[in-house]
């Protein structure tokens, strides 16, 4: 502690026993000081004479701050936050129930406390409001009135300590007693539903501690867990949902009617539907994906056992019973692999979704609704393991079925609605097979269809439309267009997402990924960092796929802006999380796409061999993939040949990758755009590379009506300057203003 904190913890510990004894307004600041004890500067042997009321004034600026000083001793007395008690307070909370239990604990200790200490926390709140002559006079003095006067003028400074914030605090004419025993509870209980950020769980703190006192005045004989339920509920709305967001309400509601119908234990339907209306609202939310994959499990265990249970006689007819089972089961196999997919898992995903098309095709009489629900759910899933042949024929067949069902729906919005979310899947289908002008044209033929059926042009429905085009712009390398609607979707989201959860942090990675084609990796390693997204909160209990893509996207932009060797140290670390915490292989498109970037940020700090072998293994991991993630391999294994002057080796690498278009990849890629960069980098001949070149530098539009790529793209960039290097034109004969002609 520093010499400051020393001496106001000396005087909170005398003011404690003098405050405790006598009465306020009895209890002289010459007393005091006369029996601190502190130690001196040079020695270590402890003062106890010479100490007068202007040598405490002028430590403790005010009465106010006395009395809580006085206060912290007395609680530092009985409360000791540390080793087991701490660990238990402050141990990973898994509800929101458990949350409000954390936070009512350590409320109903300091309740309790003050109870005990009723005495001297009376003679706190005596002084708490203290306000001294001399204060007074200082505030009319100021020119702005005494109600009016500059606070912080006059505040003192206070050491950055818990002495020191309790004194700050008290300055201000609030108490901060409780406040550090309350910081890591509340972060605790917020981590249950969203990143806790740190100034805003200590701000938190510090006004729970000042009403749990000023609770205390007006109620001092009030049951302890009663006065606690209270400041927790408190809590709940003014900090949590604050921070959280709206949904916590429902999860809330949600957590207490299944903890109702649980404790009862006497119907396990009930408990499966109050599980159910639980995995809905994470859903809903877009967040605690982890959570969701644990109660969707146990949700499916329990309609497991109920679909095999010999159905007992009554009124009711056991085959109708059986299937609401089945379909309840169906339905909690499918947001399961949601929650999977969500979470990160795809080959858990994968099994839950064909475990819903079992249910569908098996149980359920092949129901045609169902089946393309599952359909769409695997072809999400295949697209995103390099399966995007299957992908594509799935896709298709589930759009036939949703249009044939639309034909003959009595319900025809419902029916609608299921057809554009499967048309939503076959954008996504198209953009993981590289395929950026199908992308593209399905992306805006659905937007335009969403408007023409919805009625109101924002909401969240619409947002994601627009999001989802922007990956396909993205994708077409058109970061330009691509920003302007994820621009245009922000101002149109709505709906009980929360703030930190995934649909929300998916966006900023798209910005980012947006900023980085844009070759404006400052903003992009800005957004990443200051979003909950490359938090261990969000990897742990959101989404760990996101989490690390977020997370492997700033590696690359410290790799763009000179800060390899750190990237390198930060992405080795990550694969070893990766391959130990979560099983995944080499073959896992997120595994895959790290080795890729280890081996570019080897390259950029010289060590051409090592990229080569990280080259490789992500070649290996790619080598049966079916999209443009092979070529991408291709290309920084050719940089890596390249580097180590083995050109020829390199310009076979760069001329193989373009064997991806025979999976249905389009020539015009981004990713085969840079593998024709970098072979008419390494190319002598001049009409060769003007040739390579022609396609990225081209500003007549393809098919969806842009460029191969937009304005502002890197890539572009970089060919212009070869261009400009090697003494070629960049303009198209017909390329002239129209005034000149």
């Amino acid at each position: 502690m520093t010499n400051l904190e020393d001496r106001l913890a000396a005087i909170g510990t005398t003011a404690a026993s003098a405050f405790r004894a006598a009465d306020y307004r009895s209890v002289r600041a010459e007393d005091i000081a006369a029996q601190v004890q502190v130690s001196e500067d040079s020695a270590d042997k402890p003062r106890r004479t010479g100490r007068s009321a202007v040598w405490l004034y002028n430590t403790v600026k005010s009465r106010r701050v006395l009395v809580a000083l006085a206060a912290y001793s007395a609680w530092c007395g009985v409360h000791h936050f540390e080793g087991e008690a701490a660990g238990e307070a402050t141990r990973a909370l898994w509800t929101l129930g458990q949350a409000r239990e954390a936070v009512t604990r350590i409320l109903t200790e300091i309740v309790v406390f003050q109870q005990r200490e009723r005495h001297l926390m009376t003679q706190v709140g005596s002084g708490l409001g203290d306000i001294a002559t001399s204060e007074k006079r200082q505030r009319g003095g100021s020119g702005k009135g005494s109600d009016e006067g500059d606070a912080s003028e006059t505040a003192p400074t206070w050491p950055d300590g818990p002495w020191g914030r309790v004194a700050a605090q008290a300055w201000q004419g609030s108490l901060g007693v409780f406040a550090d025993a309350l910081t890591p509870v509340l972060s605790a209980a917020t981590g249950a539903v969203t990143e806790p950020r740190e100034p805003t769980v200590t701000a938190g703190a510090r006004v729970l501690s000042d009403l749990a006192f000023r609770g205390f005045l007006t109620a001092p004989d009030s049951a302890p867990e009663r006065v606690a339920r209270g400041l927790t509920a408190f809590w709940f709305e003014h900090e949590l949902v604050a921070t959280a967001g709206e949904w916590v309400r429902e999860l809330d509601s949600a957590e207490q009617a299944l903890a109702a119908t649980t404790k009862r234990g006497t119907d396990p339907r009930a408990e499966a539907a109050g599980r159910a209306v639980l995995i809905r609202v994470l859903l809903e939310a877009g967040t605690l994906h982890r959570r969701g994959v644990t109660e969707g499990r146990r949700l499916l265990a329990t309609l497991d056992e109920l679909v095999t249970e010999n159905p007992a006689p009554g009124v009711e007819s056991p085959w109708d019973r059986r299937r609401v089972d089945q379909e309840a089961r169906g339905d909690a196999a499918g947001r399961l692999g949601l929650s999977l997919l969500r979470w990160g898992d795809l080959r858990a995903a994968e099994e839950a979704y064909l475990t819903s098309r079992a249910v569908a095709e098996r149980d359920l009489d092949g129901s045609p609704s169902r089946l393309a629900r599952a359909d769409t759910n695997l072809c999400d899933v295949w697209a995103q393991t390099g399966e995007t042949a299957k992908a594509r024929t799935g896709i298709e067949r589930a759009v036939e079925m949703r249009r044939d069902l639309l034909a003959n729906a009595t319900d025809p919005e419902a029916a609608w609605r299921r057809l554009s979310l499967t048309e939503a899947a076959r954008v996504r289908v198209a953009i993981h097979s590289g395929q950026p002008t199908t992308a593209v044209d399905l992306a805006e033929r659905l937007l335009a269809d969403r408007r023409s059926r919805i009625a109101a042009e924002g909401g969240p429905n619409m947002a994601e439309a627009r999001l989802l085009l922007a990956e396909a712009l993205l994708t077409a390398g058109q970061p330009a267009a691509a920003r302007f609607q994820v621009e245009q979707a922000e101002r149109m989201a709505g709906g009980p997402d929360a703030p930190a959860g995934y649909r929300a942090q998916s966006t900023v990675v798209l910005r980012a990924r947006i900023a980085m084609a844009a070759g404006e990796h400052t903003t992009a390693l800005d957004l990443l960092e200051h979003s909950s997204v490359t938090s261990d909160w969000f990897a742990e209990q959101v989404s760990f796929r996101l989490g690390f893509t977020a997370r492997r996207l700033r590696g690359g932009c410290l790799v763009e802006l000179g800060e390899a060797a750190t990237a390198h140290d930060r992405f080795e670390a990550d694969i070893a999380h990766l391959r130990q915490g979560h099983g995944l292989a080499d073959t896992d498109p997120l595994l895959l796409a790290y080795l890729h970037d280890t081996a570019t940020a080897l390259l950029a700090t010289a060590s051409p061999e090592r990229a080569r072998q990280a080259a490789g293994a992500a070649w290996s991991a790619a080598a049966d993939r079916e999209d443009p993630w092979r070529a991408a391999t291709l290309v920084v294994a050719a940089r890596c040949a390249d580097a180590l002057g083995e050109r020829a080796d390199a310009l076979e690498m760069l001329h193989s990758a373009h064997g991806v278009t025979e999976f249905g990849v389009a020539a015009f890629h981004p990713v085969l755009l840079e593998a024709r960069y970098h072979e008419a980098r390494l190319c002598e001949d001049r009409a060769r590379v003007a040739a390579l070149l022609a396609p990225l530098l081209d500003r007549k539009p393809l098919a969806h009506g842009y460029p191969a790529l937009g304005e502002g793209h890197r890539l572009l960039r970089d060919a212009q300057v070869l261009a400009d290097e090697r003494g070629l034109s960049r303009r198209a004969d017909d390329d002239v203003a129209w005034q000149d002609l």
